[in-house]
């Protein structure tokens, strides 16, 4: 075999492969270099190779200069695509938030201002009926006393217990009319008064379905703002991963170019020196 020796070693065998021969770096010194042959070289060789590795050194490095700056310039140009379509995305947002609240408080200020006429009208209303119903009141105990005086005019032979009767009897109608005119306005009073407490309290309720429709409402919209902006992000991480890549392929493409034009200009300024040594 031809590893057959006690000495050999796979695995060092591998990393010295790994770290030294596939890097194209043996000791220190560039694949295919070895003292002994740049010995054979004359001076102006040596110089020659000394200048072509400077050239392609600094052509190597302005090459993938030019590459990190595309690269540079691309990423910056992605990055200030997507702070420009999230301040869009923001911006459109905030618009469509602010039409929201306005909406809102267009509908609730309506509510509120609806409920409120209807219940000062109810108010109005059962004061007018209050009012119209003590005028009323006030015409028939009119009207009673009325009646009386002139009764008891017609009636003067009567005795004092005689008369004195028939001034209780109209005192009592009198008061019944008080009576009944009182028990009439508190019941319309108290009718009203709780048919508004109703009326307020469906308003109440209407407000708050409106305030947690419109609070919905602003949640989806700040939630599909944050979704997009979340892809405008990830969209723009995709592109600088790509861009990254495509820099890192091409450099690598142009190390290998220049590797190449080095390694054949070496064999080139060598193959001088041997034919001149023939």
């Amino acid at each position: 075999m031809a590893y057959a020796s006690k000495y050999y070693d796979p695995v060092a065998a591998h990393e010295y492969y790994e770290n030294y021969t596939k890097k194209g770096i043996l000791k220190g010194r560039e694949k295919g270099s070895t003292t002994e042959s740049n010995s054979k070289l004359t001076d102006a060789q040596k110089a020659d190779l000394k200048n072509v590795r400077a050239r392609i050194s600094a052509a190597r490095s302005s090459a993938i200069k030019n590459v990190s700056a595309n690269a540079s310039s691309r990423l910056a140009q992605i990055a200030q695509n997507a702070t420009a379509r999230s301040n869009s995305i923001t911006s459109a947002s905030k618009s469509r938030l602010k039409n929201i609240s306005q909406e809102q408080r267009t509908k609730l200020l309506k509510e509120r201002t609806d409920t409120r006429v209807k219940t000062n009208n109810m108010n109005v209303e059962a004061k007018e009926a209050v009012k119209r119903r003590n005028e009323q009141m006030t015409n028939e105990i009119e009207s009673m006393r009325n009646q009386m005086d002139s009764q008891l005019e017609q009636l003067k032979g009567l005795s004092y217990a005689e008369r004195r009767q028939k001034v209780d009897h109209y005192k009592a109608l009198i008061d019944r009319i008080r009576v009944k005119a009182g028990i009439e306005n508190t019941k319309t009073l108290e009718d009203t008064s709780k048919r508004v407490s109703e009326i307020s309290q469906k308003s109440s309720e209407k407000q708050q379905h409106i305030t947690d429709k419109y609070s919905q409402k602003q949640a989806k919209e700040r939630q599909s703002a944050q979704s997009q902006k979340q892809a405008v992000r990830q969209s723009a991480q995709s592109q600088k991963q790509s861009v990254r890549q495509q820099a890192s392929s091409q450099k690598e493409s142009i190390r290998n170019k220049y590797k190449q034009e080095l390694e054949r200009e070496t064999t080139r300024i060598k193959g001088t020196s041997s034919r001149k040594t023939k």
